[in-house]
């Protein structure tokens, strides 16, 4: 091939030197064109980038005022003459476009125009494949001049190191970037050996929610947490995840009702540099950050209407555009949703859409509220008590029995957010090493206490004629007594002692001699009192105390 001639020449020194000093993606490529159009006396040209997860090029840029036109669109590799010198990965031009079986003319057919001739080079940075420079239509002949051929190649060369380099520190401040994200997202995130250790309770309504943690945990299936504020519904998420193959991928968590609804879908898909004011730089979203691992929707049931629909995509077709930007991205995200919301009566307002609803509801977990669970309020007391004396450095041991029966009595509208509350506050005034009192929150919904007022505890009548021994009378009397007191304690044995006037461990050892169980508590109790009542085992109950 014959040198360049020295116009040529500096022509190209003049365009490559143009590279030397500029800032981001886009004005490099925006100049890398321009100075290809100029070098190469081209009607028009075109950058296509690269994108190796896809292994397809992306339309990036275009000369002139049609580049919205194409925006986004992509071309697989060796599709069109584009897509042949991508595969190629060497220079090619064309003298006559529609002659020429590797042309496609769609993109003509878009922007109204037709091509004569081309030029594509491929912008190869090593071995790595960056992208194609097009230049359309050569305007002083039927074809591009050998020495342009030659030039548009070496600037190319040039082209390749401008943009390999800034590619790079980009990819580097973007990984740097998301593991700040990841860090702070996750700053306050407790860490267990077991992930169910955290999940605190031996009720049959925690014991049902861990059996569907670790059924559902080894799937990729999306799952919808439910429960009122406070039943610990991103401590079951974290498990989740903590239990699953992407356990060593990130979770990131975002609250849906906590962002402004004209934020929302650039934090979860992320922004362009100048795609709205204030984007003075490329923000990742959500999904990009969670690739690999585990999306957690807090609130979805807050989400505006509008956001359901993009992210209802996003579910279906594990991909999204950022805000601003055109090229389409792929994610392999876990999704996990929780809400306190009633979905059901919100699709009927108009509130959420019900194929967004469908699409969620997979594996449903609903979270029992602390009211319905007590016989777990000791053991909570207990850990967050512990966890408050290490945070605030006191040593208090324990509860009276006052406050024991306070926290029972007591309908938990906040649940076991409400619960660790009220501890943190007790620990924090305690003069000693016993919680002899402790101040209950007003329910903020009803204005008023929600403590309940105390039910006398009835015992049962003997009727006149009672079937059995002395001795038989008597330990079906005490069992009688016991489980009728551990039902109105809810299943639990210190408050149960309370109430029959007796030591806990006393309570214990006569349980264990008559054969009663908490297990199941109170369901089961209340059960068996139906079933002997049934059976005319058990004296019948009076409503009043005996004389």
């Amino acid at each position: 091939m014959p040198p360049l001639s020295p116009k040529i020449y500096e022509k190209l020194l003049a365009a490559q030197s143009s590279l030397n000093s500029l800032e981001g993606i886009d004005a490099t490529l925006k100049t890398i064109l321009d100075e290809a159009a100029k070098l190469g006396h081209a009607e028009s040209g075109s950058v296509f980038l690269y994108n190796p997860q896809e292994n397809h090029l992306v339309f990036h840029l275009l000369t002139g005022a049609n580049s919205q036109k194409l925006k986004g669109r992509t071309i697989q590799m060796g599709e069109g003459f584009v897509g042949y010198v991508a595969q190629a990965r060497k220079i090619e031009q064309v003298s006559d476009a529609y002659r020429d079986p590797r042309f496609n003319n769609r993109f003509d057919t878009i922007l109204n125009h037709r091509t004569h001739n081309l030029l594509a080079a491929p912008i190869l940075y090593g071995d790595t494949l960056l992208g194609v420079l097009e230049l359309v239509n050569h305007r002083n002949g039927p074809a591009f001049p050998t020495e342009i051929f030659k030039a548009i190649e070496r600037f190319c060369e040039r082209a390749a190191d401008v943009l390999g380099t800034l590619l790079k520190l980009q990819e580097a401040e973007a990984a740097a970037e998301k593991w700040k994200t990841l860090f702070s997202l996750n700053a306050h995130a407790d860490v267990a050996e077991n992930p169910l250790d955290q999940m605190i309770g031996e009720s049959l309504a925690v014991q049902r929610v861990k059996n569907e943690i670790r059924q559902v945990s080894v799937t990729p299936s999306t799952v919808l947490i439910r429960g009122e504020t406070g039943t610990g519904k991103e401590l079951v998420a974290r498990a989740i995840h903590d239990l699953s193959p992407r356990c060593k991928q990130p979770f990131v968590r975002v609250n849906c009702g906590a962002i402004p609804a004209n934020l929302i879908e650039s934090e979860l898909f992320g922004h362009e540099k100048g795609s709205f004011t204030g984007a003075f730089q490329r923000k990742l979203g959500r999904f990009e950050l969670a690739n690999h691992g585990t999306l957690f929707l807090d609130e979805i049931g807050d989400l505006p209407m509008e956001m359901q629909v993009k992210l209802l995509r996003v579910l279906q077709q594990q991909e999204f555009e950022r805000v601003g930007g055109s090229e389409t991205l792929k994610v392999d995200v876990r999704i996990i949703a929780a809400t306190h919301v009633n979905l059901e009566k919100a699709i009927r307002e108009n509130r959420m859409r019900a194929d967004l609803y469908y699409r969620l509801n997979i594996f449903p977990i609903h979270l029992p509220p602390l009211r319905e669970r007590k016989e777990d309020i000791p053991a909570l007391a207990h850990a967050f008590l512990e966890k408050y004396n290490r945070r605030l450095h006191h040593s208090v041991k324990g509860f009276s029995e006052h406050v024991y029966q306070k926290l029972l009595d007591y309908d938990w509208p906040g649940n076991i957010r409400e619960l660790e509350s009220m501890i943190e506050r007790a620990t924090v005034v305690c003069p000693g090493d016993i919680i002899d009192s402790i101040l209950l929150s007003d329910d903020p919904l009803a204005g008023a206490p929600t403590t309940r007022p105390a039910q006398p505890f009835q015992l049962p009548s003997i009727p006149e004629a009672f079937p059995l021994s002395l001795t038989a009378g008597v330990e079906e009397y005490k069992r009688c007594l016991i489980e009728k007191a551990l039902v109105a304690a809810s299943g639990n044995q210190r408050a149960a002692a309370t109430k029959l006037g007796l030591a806990p461990s006393n309570l214990s050892r006569m349980m264990k001699q008559l054969g009663i169980s908490t297990k199941g508590a109170p369901s089961r109790l209340t059960l068996s009192f139906i079933s002997r009542q049934k059976t005319n085992r058990l004296p019948p109950y009076s409503t009043k105390q005996p004389s």
